[in-house]
């Protein structure tokens, strides 16, 4: 049901200039829905756009989960949103692959920092996959790592040393250069907490021009091999890193970007 704005106490002058706003600074969306106290007070479309069209629509399930948990928080239905998943889906977080999954917080799934990957391979389609699987709360679970849960904007200290790496960047060139100033100056200004930190979606946005080492024993993808699965390095998770550093930065990892050839090396140093 429709109604004025200002009979639901909303300024229709307000609603005007944000449309023009809108349409002046070009902002790619296809319309704009507003409703208050039940009553829907705007309904705009944007050439060339009409309201008898079907939309493509990203994130609804994000929007509709977050609203949900506002409800459920404001019910007390939730106390707290940085609880550990360990303490929300104990019996599924048991299961995981990782156990640094389980400090992931339901804010860190909220806001998207929980450092899952979730962005397809060449010819993957994520999103089928999962609908195919019996439980959809696994399979994203049980998604690798592409980062450190949390964000270099995150100021806890809880899980760092867990959730934190060495790493070894060389500037090849002129831009390399420009961008490890720009790795550095980030590090400090937005994700300095006891120590400088920058998180992969920094990494992989400057990434040009730099030369990538495999790091010492304390670098991600030695410590994965460290740790062991009944028994045995963790290989799978070990290549699973070694293929995030060759998609980046090519060529320009340490021992060529060969993944075999620095699984071989990395046994043979555990041998010796």
């Amino acid at each position: 049901m429709f109604s004025a704005p200002e009979a639901q106490g909303i300024d229709s002058r307000a609603l005007a200039r944000a449309l023009e706003w809108i349409r002046a600074k070009q902002i790619p969306v296809h319309s704009l829905f507003v409703e208050r106290n039940g009553r829907a007070i705007l309904d705009a479309y944007f050439f060339p756009f009409r309201n008898n069209e079907t939309h493509d629509l990203a994130s609804v399930t994000k929007s509709v989960v977050s609203s949900l948990v506002g409800v459920a928080g404001s019910e007390g239905g939730l106390d707290d949103l940085n609880a550990p998943l360990s303490a929300l889906l104990p019996v599924e977080t048991r299961a995981l692959d990782d156990p640094r999954k389980g400090a992931v917080s339901l804010a860190n799934l909220l806001d998207m920092t929980s450092g899952l990957d979730c962005d397809a391979a060449p010819g993957e389609n994520l999103l089928l996959e999962m609908e195919r699987t019996p439980d959809w709360v696994s399979f994203m679970l049980n998604r690798p790592f592409a980062s450190a849960p949390g964000s270099r904007f995150q100021k806890d200290a809880g899980g760092m040393k867990e959730a934190s790496f060495h790493l070894t960047l060389l500037a090849m060139n002129r831009i390399g250069f420009q961008n490890l100033v720009k790795l550095s100056t980030s590090a400090f200004l937005e994700g300095f907490y006891y120590k400088p930190r920058i998180d992969k979606e920094l990494l992989e946005a400057h990434s040009e021009g730099i030369i990538c080492l495999s790091g010492c024993v304390s670098g991600e993808f030695s410590r994965t091999l460290l740790q062991e699965e009944q028994g045995e390095p963790r290989w799978q998770r070990a290549m699973e890193i070694a293929g995030w550093f060759q998609r980046v930065f090519g060529e320009r990892i340490e021992e060529s970007g060969s993944i075999d050839r620095l699984l071989r090396r990395a046994w043979t140093r555990r041998l010796l």
